[in-house]
């Protein structure tokens, strides 16, 4: 099973008025999950990490393999003529999410971006929010978990975004609301003692959603796509060691 993780970056012109400062910590958040014990124990040959890039640099990123996650942070709009999503990849091009779509078999979206006409913002306290991810599994358990489960799971594509079509997502210096809110889900998950050892995507965004629910009107969705003789696809997105049965 090869695995590939792309995270990209979109903040725009630092000189002009939509800029989003919290990509960036958004990116190192993510990776800091990714390369944990708790993210799947990523390792750095596993992940590519772009900052505004070109159409050609993430044409050359995406490779069909086994498994690609595709991580955005940045701008974006819902286009309501053609039903599609659109992200801004840099401070001049945009382009459909369609587009970073590969031939993998296994393929999971995490879209940090509006997905209407207008860029919203949240506010958040002025120091920087840097997310630290404890587990009590070594890296190479993890890594070997991770794998195992991902084995197992049907083919297909998930797309998380993180407010519903013409909803605004905000951003803040701290990064993304919907981001921070996911990862926090997830260590609250990490530190409950429970036989359940792998937090599947979906399980992921729904807990995410019910943390924003009291503090946004921001609400994530996540879509399915895969074969219809098929079952659901289920990619992991966290693990855990197992507390296990005494009886």
């Amino acid at each position: 099973m090869t695995r590939k993780a792309i995270i990209i970056g979109a903040p725009g012109d630092p000189k002009k008025p939509k800029y989003l400062s919290g990509v960036e910590v958004d990116v190192e958040n993510y990776t800091n999950f990714l390369m944990s014990p708790s993210g799947g124990a990523w390792q750095d040959g596993d992940i590519i990490l772009i900052i505004n890039p070109t159409l050609g640099e993430l044409n050359e990123a995406i490779q069909d393999i086994d498994y690609v996650l595709i991580i955005f942070s940045g701008h974006g709009a819902w286009e309501q003529s053609t039903g599609r999503q659109i992200i801004k990849i840099n401070n001049k091009d945009q382009i459909y999410l369609d587009d970073l779509k590969s031939n993998a078999p296994k393929q999971l979206f995490i879209i940090d971006a509006c997905r209407g006409k207008t860029q919203g913002l949240s506010g958040f306290d002025e120091d920087v929010y840097l997310i630290d991810f404890p587990s009590k599994l070594t890296h190479a358990k993890a890594r070997r978990m991770f794998k195992n489960y991902l084995n197992k799971c049907k083919d297909g594509i998930i797309v998380c975004s993180s407010c519903e079509i013409g909803d605004t997502s905000g951003d803040s210096p701290d990064g993304g609301f919907f981001t921070l809110k996911l990862l926090e889900s997830v260590n609250r998950w990490v530190k409950k003692n429970e036989e359940q050892n792998v937090l599947l995507i979906k399980g992921a965004i729904r807990r995410a959603k019910a943390s924003m629910r009291h503090s946004s009107d921001q609400k994530p969705t996540i879509d399915f796509f895969y074969q219809e003789d098929e079952e659901e696809p289920y990619f992991p997105f966290a693990i855990k060691e197992s507390i296990k049965k005494l009886f």
